[in-house]
């Protein structure tokens, strides 16, 4: 006996039984996808939120650390300009400080009436690694040899002159102490010496800036 099974459905029907069951099954698919992505986009945004707000916080935090900083950088700046200002202001008053040193001798001088004249001077400057000298004589000559590349430390002015008596020259100590300008004015050394029948003395003194 033979048995014969027969499908009584179309097959149009079929066809589209089977497109629908695959098209359920690729909507489910899809929509656990995009409901993964939409997932994942909200725990992503939230991270990147919570991110952004502790940069905002430690921003917050830095903010017057940075504002503490710029005023100290513009302090120390102006410290700095004021520093090389004085530095400047010292630098042109030690320039001038031989100027002035050379006008008060030759005003102590001009003041003594003829008694007593100068016949040389000798103005050294001793820097920390350098030595600056000057010299000149009365007549006019001059011979000058300078460094400046260093600020001077301490400056001597050596005058060579003739007086007519010790007290002339007494006084004129007297003056160029009274100046202020030097810390020091001391004779080295002085002699008596006759010039055209007259006993002069010739003298040796040392001021010290």
């Amino acid at each position: 006996m033979t048995s014969q099974n027969l499908n009584l459905l179309p097959t149009g029907f079929l066809t589209r039984s089977l497109l629908r069951l695959r098209l359920k099954q690729w909507g489910l698919v899809l929509l656990l996808f995009w409901g993964g992505m939409i997932a994942y986009y909200l725990v992503l945004r939230e991270e990147v939120q919570n991110e952004v707000e502790q940069v905002e916080q430690l921003r917050a935090e830095v903010r017057p650390i940075r504002l503490q900083q710029a005023e100290t950088n513009f302090a120390n700046s102006e410290v700095n300009r004021l520093r090389k200002r004085q530095q400047l202001g010292m630098g042109l008053e030690q320039k001038n400080m031989p100027l002035q040193a050379l006008g008060k001798v030759s005003q102590a001088a001009a003041s003594r009436d003829g008694d007593l004249y100068l016949m040389s001077f000798r103005l050294t400057t001793v820097t920390n690694s350098r030595r600056e000298s000057t010299q000149a004589s009365s007549v006019g000559t001059a011979s000058i040899t300078t460094t400046e590349n260093e600020p001077a430390t301490e400056m001597s002015l050596v005058l060579d002159g003739l007086a007519m008596d010790d007290l002339t020259i007494t006084s004129f100590i007297e003056d160029m102490n009274s100046t202020g300008l030097f810390y020091s004015v001391e004779l080295t050394s002085i002699k008596e010496e006759k010039i055209d029948d007259r006993q002069l003395r010739i003298f040796n003194i040392e001021c010290k800036l």
